[in-house]
């Protein structure tokens, strides 16, 4: 499971640089009954994910688990949180 959007980062220079097709990755998560916090790492490609090429930006996504009976699992519910926030607003499923 994954998203992808387009986006831009500053690179270390100060350069903007423009990320057509950028494939966004929940790759840990850390949770209590009560709270749940994503580390969402964007890659310039699926192809450089593959690739073992390091993310260019990682964020921390917070949002509050659902443990019901029959929930959906964590990680399915920090990639559903992030398609409700405005910065994902762009995003589908890669």
């Amino acid at each position: 499971m994954a998203l992808s959007m387009a986006t831009n980062y500053s690179s270390v220079h100060g350069i903007d640089v423009a990320v057509p097709v950028a494939y966004i990755r929940v790759d840990s998560l850390q949770c209590k009954k009560d709270f749940a916090q994503a580390a969402v790492n964007y890659y310039q490609s699926v192809g450089a994910f593959n690739g073992d090429r390091p993310a260019f930006k990682t964020t921390f996504v917070s949002f509050v688990p659902d443990i019901s009976d029959g929930s959906d699992n964590f990680i399915k519910q920090a990639y559903l949180h992030l398609k409700t926030l405005d910065d994902f607003s762009g995003a589908e499923d890669a």
